[in-house]
Parts: C-alpha cells; sequence; structure tokens
C-alpha cells in the first residue's frame, strides 16, 4: 500500500465523520422547530481493487438520509389558520 493510499484512506474516514457531525448538530439545532424532520448518516465501506497479492485500504463514505416521508407530529393550535396533512402527501407551495 502507497502513501497516498494511507492518507486517502484517513482522509475518507475524517470526512465522513465530518458528514455525521453535521447531520447529528442539525438535529440539534432544530429539535424544536415546528415541521423539522430527523435526517441520519449511513456508513458505506469501500473497497478498492489493486491487483494480486497487494493491499489496498479502501475507504468510508456517509450519506445523509432525510426523513422526509415520514409522518411528522401533530399537535393542536388555537389558531383556525394552521393546517397539518395526516398520512400522504406535501403541501404544495406557489399559485396555481
Amino acid at each position: 500500500m502507497s502513501l497516498y493510499g494511507v492518507m486517502r484512506t484517513g482522509v475518507s474516514g475524517m470526512n465522513a465523520q465530518s458528514s455525521k457531525l453535521g447531520t447529528v448538530a442539525d438535529n440539534i439545532a432544530n429539535s424544536n422547530t415546528t415541521g423539522y424532520k430527523r435526517s441520519a448518516s449511513e456508513f458505506t465501506s469501500m473497497v478498492l481493487s489493486q491487483g494480486t497479492g497487494a493491499y489496498n485500504s479502501g475507504g468510508v463514505q456517509a450519506n445523509t438520509v432525510r426523513a422526509i416521508s415520514q409522518q411528522g407530529t401533530l399537535s393542536y393550535t388555537t389558531s383556525s389558520l394552521n393546517l397539518a396533512i395526516d398520512g400522504n402527501g406535501f403541501f404544495r407551495g406557489g399559485r396555481s
């Protein structure tokens, strides 16, 4: 394994952890925001082929998954102008 391969593996790990920390920070910052749905990070190991007898450490990649299709919390308000969708659906923006 080359020095470049070692550095690439370390950098990919730090980038993946940075992405995970950013996702956690977003979830904390928006924990009391009405309508916010949490995000999660999933890690994927990357295996790279180098040929016979050679070792390549590969790397890791973080993918952020947003839970926009999950049902949010419905809460009671005293305003007659507030709306919520129960079940599948989205608010349509703009004028028709």
